[in-house]
Formats: C-alpha cells, sequence, structure tokens
C-alpha cells in the first residue's frame, strides 16, 4: 500500500468563502429604489410650466449629502409621490454644484466660485438657502411657494405638494 498525501481543506475557509460569494452576489443584485424625480433640465421644466400653468417642484441636494440619500430611497422612490409630482408638478433634480450654468425665469444663473454653488439656489429660495436637502416648490413666474430643508416623510411631503398645485 501507498501512502499518497492527503490535502485537506479547512472547512471554515471554505465556508468563510461561500458567504462571501454568497454576500458579494446579493450586494451586486440588489438596487436601492431610485428618485422618481429624472427631470434634471430646470429650463424645459420652466418652459412647459408657462405652457401648463403647473408649478415646478425642485430638489437640490448634492452627491455627498446623506440625507439627500435618504430622501431619494425613501420618500422620491415612492410610487404614490413619483405619480403625485409627474401629473401635477414639472419637477427637476438640481445639484447646484455641479451646474454650471441654467436658463430659466428670463436671467442666466451661474457658478458662484467663491461660494460653490450655481446662484438659481438662492434665486429659488429667495437668499433663504440654509442647506441640503432644499425641496422648493416655485410658481411659473418663479415666485416662490414654498420651501422646505432637511428630511421630509412621505405624508408631509404629499401634503406639501397637495397645497400648492
Amino acid at each position: 500500500m501507498t501512502n499518497i498525501p492527503q490535502v485537506h481543506c479547512k472547512r471554515k475557509s471554505l465556508r468563510t468563502f461561500h458567504y462571501l460569494i454568497i454576500l458579494c452576489w446579493i450586494c451586486l443584485g440588489c438596487e436601492f429604489p431610485k428618485s422618481n424625480i429624472t427631470n434634471s433640465d430646470l429650463n424645459q421644466a420652466w418652459q412647459a410650466s408657462l405652457r401648463d400653468g403647473k408649478p415646478i417642484f425642485i430638489d437640490f441636494y448634492t452627491d455627498w449629502c446623506r440625507p439627500c440619500k435618504v430622501m431619494d430611497r425613501e420618500v422620491y422612490s415612492q410610487q404614490e409621490i413619483g405619480d403625485y409630482l409627474s401629473d401635477n408638478y414639472h419637477a427637476v433634480k438640481f445639484n447646484p454644484e455641479q451646474i454650471q450654468e441654467v436658463e430659466a425665469f428670463g436671467e442666466t444663473f451661474a457658478l458662484d466660485d467663491g461660494l460653490g454653488v450655481n446662484t438659481f439656489i438662492y434665486f429659488a429660495t429667495q437668499n433663504q438657502f440654509r442647506g441640503y436637502p432644499t425641496a422648493v416648490i416655485l410658481s411659473s413666474q418663479g415666485d416662490l411657494l414654498w420651501f422646505h430643508t432637511g428630511n421630509l416623510s412621505k405624508g408631509e411631503l404629499l401634503l406639501a405638494l397637495k397645497s400648492y398645485n
């Protein structure tokens, strides 16, 4: 009889490897719900608002803002919010730190290098901007109808949306 060396795999390391593979598979397959606000063209929303009179809803956000991501995941991704916005508003997502220049409401708004944001955010909030996330509702003439800084629940947002359309 010859002795053939047997190679043994440690069960723990193999089990850990399987768990890691499963975890990666789950993470890659799962997507967080995304915002129903897909329009990023403020000028287009404004022109449409002039034609049909619907107000403009704007979500001011930044890529680094965790509360903004919570709003996308927990509020703006809700079907009821998306349906209400698309039926009654021209909804726009606006990142004032990335948009260099935008024309709307008969004006051109540009990135202020000193502040690091597009000056439209100050126009839209009537110089009351305090942080992110900020949501505003504007008339087709650019009048501020409502604004809120910070997170909102689905119910709070729906109440505001129903009050101003």
